[in-house]
């Protein structure tokens, strides 16, 4: 090779270097933008809201109760447990959402033969699944 071709080898035109910089930085966007999107999502977090009772015709008293998926990724499986404990006894239930999605909410009933607000009534998730 001649002295010429070797030295002109080495020197960039300015236009390599601008293609350069704006591909760097949208490789450097592309990662960044990835790296916050993976590491940005909070697990699955089910919450309850309850509502008032209501009593039916048959004298049973019907409990409303709203699950919400507080977290960015899905909850399966989510159990949600009952407990109204009152002077005459304590009655239980057990309800099984098969999946809630991130910010879904499921609206649920529970039914009970006392009043709640005769006795102490207590509600939660008791447990969930990862899909």
């Amino acid at each position: 090779m001649s002295e010429r071709s070797r030295a002109g080898r080495g020197r960039r035109a300015p236009a390599e270097w601008w293609s350069f910089g704006i591909a760097l930085a949208i490789l450097v966007v592309v990662v960044v933008g990835l790296a916050v999107q993976i590491g940005g999502e909070a697990p699955a977090h089910p919450v309850v809201a309850i509502g008032i009772a209501v009593e039916r015709p048959d004298g049973t008293f019907e409990v409303p109760v709203e699950v919400r998926n507080d977290g960015d990724r899905a909850a399966a499986e989510v159990q949600v447990s009952a407990q109204l404990v009152t002077p005459d006894g304590e009655q239980t239930g057990d309800q099984i959402i098969d999946f809630l999605g991130a910010g879904e909410v499921q609206s649920l009933v529970f039914v009970f033969t006392t009043d709640p607000q005769a006795g102490t009534f207590s509600l939660g998730v008791t447990s969930f699944a990862r899909p």
